[in-house]
């Protein structure tokens, strides 16, 4: 029987109703705060929305692919992967983002083979500082996000 994902999600709450960095030690290299939330899951697919805010006093530029801004997007659990887009046109975009502030978006995740009936992970985010293959930004990290497996 094919393992289904339920749209049954827990979550740790802020940003509510998003799950956004969690405040360590590490959170103060973390340039942005990332919140996620779960917006469908069906079969081994997830679809999630996404909001970086600036938590920097300063405004904070950065670039994203204006189609496949996945690029800019990892998880930290093999079994779950961001999915690829594919589009007619894919250009760099820039991004000011001042205090306070958010960029929003929604990306599509890959399920692989579950071993348990729960999977976790958190979502990555790390745009360039440059339109000409700049360097990465540091990552910043949502909380964990927890989905439950049903048969």
């Amino acid at each position: 029987m094919e393992k289904t994902l339920s749209a049954a999600v827990l979550m740790l709450l802020s940003l509510a109703p998003f799950a956004s960095s969690a405040h360590t030690e590490s959170d103060q290299s973390q340039p942005f705060a990332v919140g996620v939330k779960v917006a469908s899951v069906a079969s081994n697919k997830i679809s999630v929305k996404f909001k970086v805010i600036n938590k920097a006093v300063q405004t904070k530029k950065f670039w994203v692919w204006n189609c496949s801004y996945a690029e800019h997007w990892l998880t930290d659990n093999k079994v779950v992967s961001v999915e690829q887009q594919s589009c007619a046109e894919n250009s760099l975009e820039e991004i000011s983002l001042h205090p306070g502030k958010l960029y929003s978006g929604s990306l599509e995740l890959t399920v692989g083979q579950i071993p348990e009936p729960r999977i976790e992970f958190k979502l990555g985010f790390s745009p360039t500082d440059k339109p000409s293959g700049g360097a990465p930004i540091p990552t910043s990290w949502s909380r964990s996000i927890k989905v439950k497996i049903h048969d």
